[in-house]
């Protein structure tokens, strides 16, 4: 049913099919709410309702009821707001989380740090708020994506972030986070692009091969970095 101009509220019919592994509501008109009545098909294992005008909080029991997701959960580009809940937590096989490009807000839950599976981490474009754990990343070994971009995130990026070996893509630009570039993202040998640009990282930009290839880098917008060499000094200013 992706990708047509069906319009109104489905989910409710949805609900009476117990059975259902796979929905893919993607790329209509759909609004309303996700409410409750979609814990009752508690054997998806992947679930896309991108791209339609769904509105209201993402339901704690919906998410509960979602520990069965093997493959994906996509929830981007709605009108979704509220906090994204800590049962997240409990999608402990699923390889990938999209909900961006909604209006939440809050912080991103430590619990995350149960989905051992997760592949892919998207949560760009909202207005996620705090600052990040240090305990979130450690666990999650094979995750290659993380696109946190375009929210009002604070405090130091985590060194357990920086740590993750499998890492091929990071976008943290546009937030405020503060202090040191963590060194280790220049000994990861996956990390193929990293955008830090508009935040406020301040210090020195660490001296290994990835700092110096500015077609992976993207580090403008913090006027208190630098790169130092043995006779100039540049700042990373708009």
């Amino acid at each position: 049913m992706m990708n047509n101009n069906f319009k109104g509220s489905i989910l409710n019919s949805v609900s009476r099919l117990g059975m259902l592994s796979r929905l893919d509501l993607s790329r209509n008109k759909f609004n309303w709410s996700i409410g409750d009545s979609l814990t009752k098909p508690n054997r998806l294992v992947l679930i896309d309702l991108s791209h339609n005008f769904f509105t209201g909080s993402i339901s704690r029991p919906v998410i509960s009821s979602m520990k069965n997701m093997q493959i994906y959960l996509n929830f981007s580009n709605n009108f979704l707001t509220g906090t994204i809940p800590s049962e997240f937590g409990k999608m402990e096989m699923v390889q990938a989380i999209d909900i961006s490009n909604n209006n939440l807000s809050g912080g991103i839950p430590v619990t995350i740090q149960n989905c051992r599976n997760l592949q892919s981490l998207d949560l760009s474009r909202n207005q996620l708020s705090g600052a990040l754990s240090n305990k979130i990343f450690p666990t999650l070994d094979v995750l290659y994506y993380i696109n946190l971009s375009r929210n009002q995130l604070v405090g130091e990026i985590p060194e357990s972030m920086a740590n993750l070996t499998h890492l091929t893509s990071v976008d943290l630009s546009q937030n405020k986070f503060n202090g040191t570039i963590p060194e280790n993202f220049g000994n990861n040998v996956a990390l193929k692009h990293l955008n830090l640009s508009f935040n406020h990282l301040e210090g020195r930009v660490p001296d290994t091969k990835l700092f110096k290839n500015s077609s992976v880098l993207g580090l403008l917008g913090n006027p208190s970095l630098c790169v130092t060499n043995d006779t100039k000094s540049y700042a990373f200013s708009t």
